[in-house]
């Protein structure tokens, strides 16, 4: 028998917020969901894993400046969870909003993989550091791109509040960062 996924499990799976992964179906670039029921959507799990492990388009070469420089995007989204498996579920799903951001081009600045379960290895750090030494590490970057659930962390919001006041433009979901070059067809 199938396992079948609802929505809000594919945009955990995916990395994606549910509007984004319905976008992506009407576009015919991700699977279309294989029942409906009153309403509710759900999808074979195999194929949206199919999906997620399948690769991309290659992506050409970006262009750098003269100064090698390309913009860099940071990753925010929830990290800590009620349960360690919660805390890895989260790094995944940044994990994937972090690849998906390369495969349009940008430099990629994820603070999820950067110190992913070091609350476990140095644990007398507080939250407070952390949340201070991320938002720095944000501060260098030149826009952020949000993860699911998002709206639901407290340091999650506090990124945002700070990207706001720099003037930072933040990207609610990945597949709205525009891609950075133009795939030309070959004759």
């Amino acid at each position: 028998m199938k396992e079948l996924l609802g929505l809000a499990g594919v945009s955990n799976a995916v990395g994606a917020t549910t509007d984004c992964i319905l976008k992506m179906v009407e576009r015919g670039e991700f699977p279309e969901p294989v029942a409906v029921a009153s309403g509710f959507k759900f999808w074979d799990e195999n194929e949206v894993h199919a999906w997620i492990e399948a690769p991309k388009q290659e992506s050409p070469e970006v262009e750098a400046d003269d100064q090698g420089w390309m913009p860099v995007v940071y990753v925010a989204g929830p990290y800590r969870a009620p349960t360690r498996e919660g805390v890895e579920l989260n790094i995944q799903a940044a994990k994937s909003v972090a690849a998906r951001a390369a495969q349009k081009g940008y430099a990629v600045l994820c603070p999820h993989m950067n110190t992913a379960h070091m609350d476990l290895i140095v644990p007398v750090m507080t939250d407070a550091y952390w949340l201070t030494a991320t938002k720095e590490l944000m501060r260098r970057c030149d826009l952020v791109v949000l993860v699911p659930g998002y709206s639901e962390s407290e340091g999650t919001r506090a990124e945002i509040e700070e990207a706001k006041r720099l003037g930072m433009d933040i990207f609610c979901c990945v597949d709205k960062l525009p891609d950075l070059f133009q795939v030309e067809a070959d004759d």
